[in-house]
């Protein structure tokens, strides 16, 4: 089964990407942003390092430029 969902997921990722730069979406690549090893607790879930990095690429994907490994976007 992870033999076949380890084929699948390009496919996935593929058609995500496809329907993103179409649309003009911006798009955020976490095996870009999640590149180190201590960025992960085990093979799919971010650590602390990790998670600040993805909260950081996110605050600046919407504009916000993080001024602290973590960085908290709030909807007013």
């Amino acid at each position: 089964m992870r033999r076949l969902a380890l084929t699948a997921l390009p496919l996935f990722n593929d058609a995500i990407l496809q329907v993103s730069f179409a649309e003009r979406l911006p798009v955020i690549d976490l095996r870009l942003v999640c590149n180190e090893e201590d960025d992960f607790v085990n093979e799919i879930e971010p650590s602390n390092a990790g998670g600040a990095k993805i909260a950081a690429a996110v605050a600046r994907a919407v504009g916000a430029e993080p001024t602290s490994p973590v960085s908290y976007v709030f909807a007013t």
